[in-house]
């Protein structure tokens, strides 16, 4: 026996146009107590309004200023520093994707069952704050992100959702 399913899910968003996911699945009975399964299917996050927006939220982080203290200090004050973030959402952003796979074999010996299930899940664009310790290691690549008094000291970190690296997550379950 062979069982096969096929789905889509279309989206409207006035801001980020359509899109169709779709879903794919098939299962095969090889014997009368053994099935093999498998599943693929891709998916769509449009960034929501207060990620989109340009509305300022303020708040604190507590930062090492990696310029201003090289190495862990108690006694510098740069070293575990109180500064303003201000954090906004980012019209320019894009939709997250993601795209899923699984495979599995369903065991049944008797009155109970056994299954095995692999999966894969890869997200595309994914949409967060870029951590402030990371933000002051990589200064140089973030212009108008760190802003610095005249003698060179923290002022505030600018900080705004962003489109990161994408993520692989895989397990057995």
């Amino acid at each position: 026996d062979v069982e096969a399913s096929l789905a889509a899910r279309w989206d409207h968003y006035s801001d980020f146009g359509s899109t169709v996911n779709p879903k794919f699945g098939i299962k095969w009975k090889a014997a009368p107590n053994l099935a093999l399964r498998a599943t693929y299917s891709s998916a769509f996050r449009a960034p929501s309004l207060s990620e989109s927006s340009q509305q300022q939220v303020p708040g604190f982080a507590i930062v090492r200023d990696p310029q201003l203290c090289p190495a862990l200090d108690r006694a510098n004050p740069n070293c575990e520093k109180f500064v303003p973030a201000i954090s906004s959402g980012n019209p320019a952003l894009k939709p997250e994707r993601a795209w899923s796979a699984t495979a599995g074999i369903v065991f049944e010996p008797g009155a109970h069952f056994f299954t095995v299930d692999a999966f894969s899940i890869r997200r595309h664009d994914q949409i967060d704050f870029i951590d402030p310790a990371f933000l002051l290691d990589h200064e140089a690549d973030y212009p108008g992100y760190v802003v610095r008094n005249p003698d060179g000291t923290l002022q505030q970190l600018n900080v705004q959702y962003t489109n990161l690296a994408e993520s692989r997550v895989w397990g057995i379950d």
